[in-house]
């Protein structure tokens, strides 16, 4: 009998078989020969096989059809290497290990891990055993294509099957719900270790550091170094430079967050004395953003420390935050400094280094002849700057007049800058006590920016000045304009409003007539007051 099939297809291959009557229609595929010889855009390429002998009148040995299984595979071509699997079962083969490995490769490379456990599934069926390989395979296909409920089906299905899962794959499914946020870190570990702490390893006990430290849960963090520490008596498991890179960053984000706790780092370096830890790129750049919250002469004594270790191979990631380390206490010179030696030793700086450096300028007096040479040197060094760039140049020191701003914003919007909330927010708070100055520059941006409206981090810096300035009955004519345009004040508008009056020198008796109407209308207080009887005069 002959029947053929005209394909549609481009380059990379044709329609996939399908039944008609008992013959089974076989799509060809780039690499044949007919399919070749009549051209890539459309081909008559079928090869017909009887079902009642599929084996005998295909003439192909298991290993033709398994070669073309892994062939497939490389080329990510998923339905093709599904329709040989079922060829070699229909033929009368039995599908091995090396098989279904490569069919779970095809997966991997197709992106898609949907069908992975019904393919593992249907491995118990036929009596195929699964070992480590296999489950690595499949659940390293679920964490590529960032599938967190294929991995944890895949965890709970070697468990009901007895499948075995390797250490390094579980680590994995663990750091990947950790960056989940439907998942907290202890839920994870249970999820896929069963809260038992003596399967884990070094690793393990690395991301659970790492993971409880990103949440802020700083007590959690060190109570798992503790557990590592005491497991360590009666294992092999003991700690690393990742564990103590993970510590000082959670000694960092501890005095980011203002928690008024002191980093302990002479204990996390006695420590890594103890375990005979030498440091690398990423200990000297943490304890250098740890010395600039002890201040400059602090700072100064680590970095010349860490510069005496040879053995470090200090990357530009590292100067960058020493520049933004001496950039946080107000050195300018020292910033220059150290992007002058970043230059000389084939460094070059980044735009982050001179946004860095661009700091140190809103921390000085009079630092705006500063900050305008170092936006010249950027554009001399063949850089272009950023948002971040004019965000610094308008955190001055000093109040700026309407005209300087608003000329500031033109130019940021000459080179193509983005001229995001950030920026609007760094533009109004530039005005530091003056409210109608904010106003003003207010107006500007609404102006050169075409906006239709406040959005809520425009309001929030404008209020922010309102505090500054005392001025509450303006801070609730801002809070009317949002409720008009649709958007609803919260907590965090007064807290703005408190965080400018906290820094201004204004008393509680000018704001106090208007304090109440604002507390109310953000939520802080639950006063019963008749606002809308309320007659206020702007």
């Amino acid at each position: 009998t002959s029947v053929s099939e005209v394909c549609d297809r481009d380059e990379g291959g044709c329609a996939m078989a399908a039944f008609t009557g008992s013959f089974r229609i076989v799509s060809g595929r780039t690499k044949h020969r007919q399919c070749t010889e009549l051209g890539p855009r459309r081909a008559t390429c079928v090869v017909m096989i009887n079902e009642s002998s599929v084996g005998q009148r295909a003439k192909m040995s298991v290993s033709q059809i398994q070669k073309n299984v892994v062939d497939a595979a490389r080329t990510g071509d998923l339905n093709a290497a599904t329709w040989w699997v079922q060829l070699m079962r229909d033929s009368g083969y039995s599908v091995g290990t090396a098989t279904y490995n490569a069919l779970l490769n095809a997966y991997r490379k197709s992106g898609t891990s949907q069908g992975i456990d019904a393919v593992l599934h249907k491995m118990i069926v036929e009596g195929v055993s699964i070992d480590e390989t296999i489950t690595f395979d499949a659940l390293r296909t679920c964490i590529e294509c960032r599938d967190v409920r294929g991995a944890v089906a895949l965890i709970h299905f070697s468990r009901d099957y007895g499948a075995p899962v390797s250490i390094n794959s579980a680590n994995a499914v663990l750091k990947l719900l950790c960056q989940h946020s439907d998942y907290k870190t202890s839920a994870a570990f249970e999820e896929v270790f069963q809260g038992r702490i003596d399967s884990a390893n070094t690793t393990t006990f690395n991301i659970l550091i790492s993971a409880y430290s990103k949440e802020g849960d700083f007590d959690s963090c060190f109570a798992t170094y503790g557990k590592l520490l005491s497991i360590r008596k009666h294992t092999r498991i003991r700690p690393n430079i990742v564990t103590f890179n993970s510590l000082l960053d959670c000694l960092w984000r501890m005095k980011s967050r203002k928690r008024g706790i002191k980093p302990r780092i002479n204990g996390v370096l006695r420590h890594m004395r103890r375990f005979k830890i030498a440091y690398d790129v990423r200990t000297a750049t943490s304890l250098v953003k740890l010395a600039s919250f002890e201040g400059e002469d602090r700072l100064e004594q680590v970095l010349k420390s860490v510069l005496a270790r040879k053995e470090i191979c200090l990357d530009r990631w590292f100067y960058d935050s020493v520049v933004e380390a001496f950039a946080s206490v107000g050195q300018l010179r020292r910033c220059l400094e150290i992007i002058k030696y970043m230059e000389e030793n084939d460094k070059p700086p980044t735009i982050l280094t001179y946004n860095n450096a661009l700091i140190a300028c809103t921390k000085v007096k009079n630092g705006d002849s500063d900050a305008r040479s170092i936006i010249n040197k950027i554009r001399l060094s063949g850089l272009k700057p950023d948002s971040f760039t004019y965000c610094s140049l308008l955190a001055s020191k000093q109040k700026r007049a309407v005209d300087e701003t608003l000329r500031i914003i033109e130019e940021a919007m000459d080179e193509e800058v983005d001229i995001n909330t950030a920026v609007q927010n760094a533009a109004i708070l530039s005005a530091f006590d003056d409210v109608a100055a904010a106003q003003e520059v207010w107006k500007g941006l609404s102006k050169s920016l075409g906006l239709s409206g406040p959005k809520l981090p425009t309001v929030l810096a404008f209020v922010r000045v309102c505090g500054a300035a005392g001025r509450a009955d303006m801070a609730v004519k801002a809070v009317y304009a949002m409720k008009k345009y649709g958007l609803e004040p919260d907590r965090t508008l007064y807290a703005s409003f408190n965080r400018g009056f906290q820094a201004g020198d204004q008393g509680h008796s000018k704001v106090k007539p208007y304090l109440m109407i604002l507390q109310t209308l953000c939520g802080v207080r639950n006063i019963d007051l008749p606002i809308n009887r309320i007659r206020i005069r702007f």
